[in-house]
């Protein structure tokens, strides 16, 4: 439950800070009834819970009492909370004691005064805690305060949970690490048989369609025009040409060429490029 305390103070801090900026507006109406019955709501429950402790094992009467000490303490600032909210209604707030409608008790002040009054509370049961750690045998506090979240109270319990947790974490990382593997293998023997594929194997470094389209329309003598549709590929194949030395040579045929008088006929074309460095090396059209 030491959790809900600070989540309790970060709560009042913002309250704090939203109060400075809205310091010209000291009756909050609605926003101030919401804000601190939630946050009173919140800690009175706390308050409740904690008195559960005392029937927990390992608590002498020292211990109980710095319990108890602690839950009345946490549950007046909820209390508080709840009181200071309904003080937006005029008829309520002339009923309370003059204590609370003292001048020096306002939106700035009250936050300050229940922050410090918990961090009294958390103190005591921080040292509940300790004496209660050190009776049941635990070795440290934290590791005592680890366990009740848990709710173990036997230190050899606390051990087998560790343990049993420690598996658990391995077996995850294990897991993980097989997962890596297994992904990783995928990958090689995708990437090994995209290096074997001539066509993956240019897609994959420098394409080749661009590079070898510009490279055959300018080895023509004459006029040139494609012949391809929309949805027709230029170079029907990849092929290698040298695979050690990523050469690869594409062919087509969907083009059609001027010769020299002024006939147009079909042709068929290769390009060799070097799939590495995107250098045309051979470039035929027949």
């Amino acid at each position: 439950m030491q959790e809900l305390t600070l989540v309790f103070l970060v709560i009042a801090i913002v309250l704090i800070i939203f109060l400075f900026k809205k310091r010209k507006e000291l009756h909050l109406g609605k926003p101030q009834l919401f804000l601190y019955s939630l946050i009173g709501l919140v800690i009175c429950i706390r308050s409740l819970y904690a008195f559960t402790d005392i029937t927990s094992p390992g608590v002498d009467f020292l211990t109980g009492v710095l319990i108890i000490v602690s839950a009345i303490l946490s549950l007046l600032v909820g209390v508080f909370f709840f009181i200071w909210a309904l003080m937006i209604y005029p008829t309520v707030k002339a009923k309370l004691p003059s204590i609370v409608n003292h001048k020096l008790l306002n939106n700035y002040t009250t936050p300050v005064i229940l922050i410090i009054i918990m961090a009294i509370s958390n103190s005591t049961q921080s040292l509940a805690d300790n004496k209660q750690s050190k009776t049941l045998g635990f070795s440290t506090e934290n590791d005592f305060k680890d366990a009740k979240r848990n709710n173990i109270y036997s230190p050899e319990e606390y051990s087998s949970y560790l343990a049993d947790k420690k598996a658990i974490e391995e077996k995850k990382e294990e897991d993980k690490i097989e997962k890596e593997r297994v992904e990783s293998n995928k990958k090689a023997q995708k990437d090994a048989e995209c290096n074997a594929d001539a066509y993956c194997y240019s897609m994959k470094n420098k394409g080749g369609d661009y590079i070898c389209k510009k490279a055959v329309e300018k080895s023509a003598k004459y006029d040139f025009q494609w012949t391809d549709g929309v949805t027709e590929p230029k170079f029907s194949s990849y092929n290698w040409y040298d695979k050690g030395g990523k050469l690869v040579t594409l062919y087509g045929h969907r083009a059609k060429a001027q010769n020299g008088f002024g006939a147009y006929k079909n042709v068929t074309y290769s390009c060799t490029f070097n799939a590495d460095t995107g250098d045309v090396i051979n470039v035929s059209i027949q």
